[in-house]
């Protein structure tokens, strides 16, 4: 806010009333800005209840290791000794269903 200093007492007055009063503009901000601190106050999140199996399922499989060690030392300790069986018709089978997955040549 600015005053003149070479006007008079009463011009003074004036103008530092005039400065002090809000604009329109001014105003239609202020309510907006309240309008939307209000609106913040009544936010409300609520998760579905599939959001809430998701999480319960995601804290429950953080706790699960990636790799099962007692089956690695299992499968260690048989091919060790020699008591591993390959069932190859098992692996046959396998193969071909992974080789579904793959894209053609061709394509």
């Amino acid at each position: 806010m600015s005053i003149e200093i070479n006007k008079s007492g009463d011009q003074i007055a004036a103008s530092a009333s005039r400065a002090s009063q809000t604009t329109p503009t001014q105003t239609e901000a202020a309510k907006t800005t309240e309008q939307s601190q209000q609106t913040r106050a009544n936010d409300t999140v609520s998760l579905t209840g599939t959001a809430k199996q998701l999480h319960k399922l995601e804290s429950l499989l953080k706790d699960i290791p990636v790799v099962d060690t007692q089956r690695v030392e299992q499968t260690r300790t048989a091919v060790n000794n020699g008591s591993y069986v390959v069932h190859a018709g098992n692996v046959a089978k396998k193969l071909t269903q992974f080789e579904a997955y793959l894209p053609s040549a061709n394509q």
